[in-house]
């Protein structure tokens, strides 16, 4: 299938791909399986980002307050993280749904349920430079000093580990 798009996410399954530009999921011969254009942001608000797919039935996204996306990373406490469940397009704050609050996945980099890597600066908390896992129950772990390109976390989900709504 041609396709032309700013980034496509496959699902864990590899059966579906995640198109938040085009704002659906369609399967691999292209056919629309979800249409998220009815996805309503709170009116504080004005655009959403997907990061990653929980399970083959959500997606955890992240929602910005400012008008202009590529300025969030430089903007504090205006950026929150949501969970997207396809099936009944009902969104869900990450904290709730992952038990991740924004300010912990403040800096997200990747992630795959449970687990978070974030990308943080030396700030007032003590917290140094560089990536750290956090693991269920906000466990902070570094990964690395130096700096990368790119980290991505590869682990295999047990289904019965996912929320339930994203089976």
């Amino acid at each position: 299938m041609g396709l032309l798009t700013d980034g496509a996410l496959m699902s864990p399954n590899g059966r579906e791909i995640l198109l938040w530009d085009e704002e659906k999921v369609i399967d691999t011969k292209g056919t629309t399986l979800y249409d998220i254009h009815d996805l309503q942001l709170d009116d504080s608000f004005h655009w959403a980002l997907d990061m990653a797919w929980i399970g083959n039935s959500c997606v955890l996204y992240e929602a910005g307050k400012d008008s202009d996306h590529y300025s969030h990373s430089y903007l504090k406490d205006q950026i929150s993280f949501f969970v997207l469940d396809l099936k009944s397009l009902k969104s869900t704050s990450a904290s709730e749904v992952l038990g991740l609050s924004d300010k912990e996945l403040d800096g997200l980099v990747s992630y795959r349920f449970p687990y978070a890597v974030v990308k943080s600066t030396p700030d007032s908390a003590g917290r140094g430079p560089g990536y750290f896992l956090i693991s269920p129950g906000g466990k902070h772990t570094k990964l690395m000093s130096r700096d990368a390109n790119m980290v991505e976390i590869l682990l295999d989900e047990t289904p019965e580990e996912l929320p339930t709504e994203c089976r």
